[in-house]
This record gives C-alpha cells, structure tokens and sequence, in this order.
C-alpha cells in the first residue's frame, strides 16, 4: 500500500557542506492518532455512553474508536500492532471519516500518511479504502488485508500538490464483497514535502497529537521502531514540555529519547550510489547532556556528547547510498546519569551534483568532514 518517491539520478562522491534544512511544514490535524477521549462502553461504537463523535473528524456510518487502554476494548482492532499509543479508529461496512484542514501553500507537494489495517479477515470481509483530498482521488478502490498476529500496520504515502490553502482529508471504506468488514486507521500526518524526498514516515512526530499525559511518555510512535535499552523511554513533547528546554518544534510536536533508547525506521526508494543529504534539528535536555548517535545506511551522521545550552543545533549530512533500503537509526547511549536527547524535522532528499569548480574547492579534508551546528 506505500507510494514512494522516486529520487532523481545523481553520481558524486561523500561530500559535507554546510547545513541547510530544507524548509518543512507540517498542517495541524486535529486528533490524528484518536487520543482525546475514552470510549468506555464495549464494542466502541459512537454514541450511547461512548462519545457521539470523534473529536475534529466528522464520521459517518458505523464508525468508532478501540484501544487496548480503554472499556471499549478491540474486537475491530484484532490483530496487528497499533501504530502511535494505544487507540485506533475503525469505520464498520460503509462508511466515512473526514477532516478540513488548512494552513497549504498552493502549488506545493504534500504528504499524506495514514497507518491502515482491518479486521481479522479469516473471520471477516476485507475492506476496500477510497482516500482523497479536497475531492480530488489519492487512493481508490485499495484492499486492505489484515496484517495479522502483532505485524506493523499497512504504512500508506500519499504525495499530491495542494491546489488551495484548505481542503477535506476524507476516507471512505466498503466492503470487498458482501459481509461484514473492518478499517482501522491512525495516526495521520500531512507534511509539506519537495519532490526528490525519500519518504520518512513520521518525519516531524505530529502523528500522536498533542495532550499527552504528562511527562508523554508513549508505547509505540508511528512508523518508528523503538528498542529500549536501561533506563529507556521514548516522549512526545510539544514546545515547553517536561523535557523541551528551549527546543523550537517544527509544527507542534519533537521526539524525546530518554536514557539509552533509540528510534528507527527502514527507508525505500533509494538508489545505490546516488548521494542523499540527511537534515534534522536537534538538542539535549537541561542537566546531563545526551550522548547521541545518528546512523544513515550504516554511516555515522552525529556522534557524541549533545550541548544543552546555547540553542537549538541542526545536522546536514551527506553521504553515497549503499542500499536500495537502508536503516535510519537515531539513539540516546544513556551514558552518565538522566539524560535526554531532543530531535524533530528529518528530511532526507536526494542531491544535486556540484560543478567542477565545487568539487576541486570542497578537497582533502574538507571531504571528511562531519558538522552539526547551531
């Protein structure tokens, strides 16, 4: 179910420059990950002593939310592993969940992501998903099978250019065939992305909303794989959280790795020997400083001890692909005592190859270097 974008041929050799992060701009959506309220009444249909509607989502059918930290518990959501926290929301037989939202720039590309699944389809019918925005068709007519036991939900990419400054996110769901069926959906996100990007899913941690529990500790982040190590924990925090200093979030929400954990995520659309640049912001929690490490195709991009004072830092890191699927991997080593690492705005684009003049300036030990600055 995952579009990619195919980066445009390049051929030059390892070179770091001087960082410039791309421009990012992620649109507010309201809820995305189906949060803010408690479905308390099994099987956890709108309505009843369940709320009567989804917050900023308009539904329409048979639609309602499940979680497994909820009363209504997951009979829809019966199999896979939810994407971000604990909740989903699932449309039974026909029916539809729809948002406006604003804030695009006409004539830019968008991503829209969605994490996709169904209801056990041993049992039951599988659905077919119709997705578009402001009318215009994204997805149409797309089975969605069940991925069974705890597997990753369907990852879905969605790049199309904004044609108004506002417009409606809308998925529609039938079933395949007569009976009864099931879409489950979360996290959704919707990210000002350039052509030549390789999709990050994710890429800016607005998946999970905003109103966290305090300190926002959470279970599972959308399209990231989290592997805890002593002491770990993994946060979503907006600006001003327990754990943000004076980190600056692009849109509203950043990542926080607490003690020794790390986040990654295995990429597609790369191509063997074409030159990528890897661009986040970053910084460290107030107190101990983090110890970081950020690795892109098994190719260290930042290493070491992470400042906490003086501002906010961005890493631009070039290199030369050596897989079709490589890992992005960024990890707090929980060196020293209670320490945290910030990070939010990753982007990963294929880059141009410079001119003859650049390449004669840019020699010796220029080629070997790595920087992060601020």
């Amino acid at each position: 179910m995952s579009r990619y974008l195919t980066p445009s041929a390049l051929s030059l050799a390892f070179l770091a420059l001087a960082p410039t992060l791309l421009p990012a701009s992620s649109i507010t959506i309201i809820n995305p990950s189906f949060q803010e309220q408690d479905f308390a009444n099994f099987p956890g249909y709108l309505g009843g002593a369940n709320p009567a509607a989804i917050n900023g989502w308009t539904a329409a059918g048979g639609a309602g939310i499940n979680g497994t930290d909820i009363g209504a518990g997951a009979p829809f959501a019966d199999n896979g592993t939810i994407p971000d926290n604990s909740r989903v929301a699932f449309i039974q037989g026909t029916g539809s969940l729809s948002q406006t939202v604003s804030g695009l720039i006409p004539g830019k590309q968008y991503w829209l992501q969605i994490y996709a699944n169904s209801r056990n389809n041993a049992l039951y019918t599988m659905p077919l998903a119709d997705v578009s925005f402001g009318g215009a068709a994204l997805l149409t007519g797309q089975p969605v099978p069940s991925v069974g036991g705890t597997a990753a939900y369907h990852k879905v990419n969605l790049p199309f250019t904004a044609t108004a400054s506002s417009g409606s996110i809308m998925v529609t769901s039938n079933p395949s065939v007569p009976g009864d069926s099931a879409l489950l959906m979360d996290g959704f996100t919707l990210i000002q992305r350039d052509a030549g990007e390789v999709v990050i899913y994710n890429p800016s941690f607005e998946a999970s909303g905003t109103g966290l529990p305090f300190p926002g500790y959470i279970p599972t982040v959308a399209g990231w794989t989290k592997t805890l190590g002593v002491g770990g924990n993994v946060a979503i925090n907006t600006a001003g959280g327990p754990f943000s200093n004076s980190f600056m979030p692009e849109g509203l929400n950043h990542a926080v790795l607490q003690n020794e954990v790390s986040l990654s995520q295995q990429l597609s659309g790369v191509v063997i020997g074409d030159t990528y640049r890897l661009s986040l912001d970053y910084y460290g929690r107030d107190g101990t400083a983090p110890t970081a490490l950020i690795t892109v195709d098994g190719q260290t991009a930042l290493s070491g001890l992470i400042p906490n004072t003086g501002g906010q830092l961005s890493l631009t890191y070039d290199f030369v692909a050596t897989s079709a699927n490589p890992t992005l991997s960024i990890a707090n080593l929980g060196v020293g005592a209670d320490s945290s690492f910030l990070f939010d705005n990753i982007s990963l684009r294929a880059i141009p190859e410079p001119s003859g003049s650049l390449l004669a300036l840019l020699s010796g030990a220029v080629l070997l270097r790595r920087r992060r600055t601020a």
